[in-house]
């Protein structure tokens, strides 16, 4: 075979790699342009929990058999197990000159029920009568925000992950994971829960006001989580 014959038949072999290796780069910038499809997938799994992006049309997962509604509203016994909120913000706050802040790592503990005021047909229990005298002369200012169930769960937390809705509320509030954003008072029910919440509250905040105004309307603050709760 001369070198002609030899130069012919690499030839065609050459062209197929050329196109083989434009079809590969051209593929790689597409990719690059429109985003890897596994990777938006993954993307719009995760935001699932945003707040921006709820359907309503999605199947719910199914309530917890350990949760009833019923329970957790029994106006009979007092809200949120008769933690006394406004500990909150006068045992748990620290002054620092002119400014203060609230001291997160503190546990908040149950009043006495002798020490009771009763505000929106709801009880409340104080651990003093000078906490309950706070509490009457701006009983708004104490109230928990969400009625008292976990802030994350309201304000981020949607169907088909989660089945929490008006007639399916939860997680429940825990006494010792807490946060007060512009003197309003938020409750979690896991440390992990408060840690997302506190990366944008302002986003979440709003997020759980809509949701829990859509749920219950003008009622909204004067529904409370009396029964379901977690004392640390």
């Amino acid at each position: 075979m001369d070198a002609r014959e030899g130069v012919v038949r690499i030839i065609p072999i050459a062209v197929v790699m050329i196109v083989f290796m434009a079809y590969f780069l051209y593929s790689a910038d597409t990719k690059l342009e429109r985003g890897d499809s596994s990777q938006t997938s993954n993307s719009m799994n995760f935001l699932r929990t945003d707040p921006n992006d709820k359907k309503s049309d999605e199947t719910c997962a199914s309530c917890p058999d350990g949760i009833s509604n019923m329970r957790c509203f029994d106006s009979s016994t007092p809200v949120l197990g008769g933690v006394d909120f406004v500990q909150y913000f006068t045992s748990f706050r620290v002054d620092k000159g002119t400014e203060h802040y609230y001291n997160e790592s503190m546990v908040g503990l149950v009043g006495d029920s002798t020490f009771t005021s009763t505000y929106n047909d709801h009880i409340f229990y104080f651990l003093s009568d000078e906490n309950k005298n706070i509490f009457e002369k701006d009983p708004a200012k104490f109230m928990p925000q969400y009625g008292g169930f976990c802030s994350w769960g309201i304000s981020a937390e949607f169907c088909p992950s989660y089945p929490w809705s008006k007639d399916c509320l939860g997680p429940a509030g825990n006494w010792a994971q807490w946060t007060i954003q512009n003197e309003k008072l938020y409750f979690f029910y896991v440390d992990k829960a408060k840690y997302q919440f506190l990366m944008d509250p302002s986003t979440y905040i709003a997020a759980g006001d809509t949701r829990w105004k859509d749920f219950y309307g003008e009622k909204a603050p004067s529904t409370f989580n009396t029964a379901c709760y977690v004392k640390e």
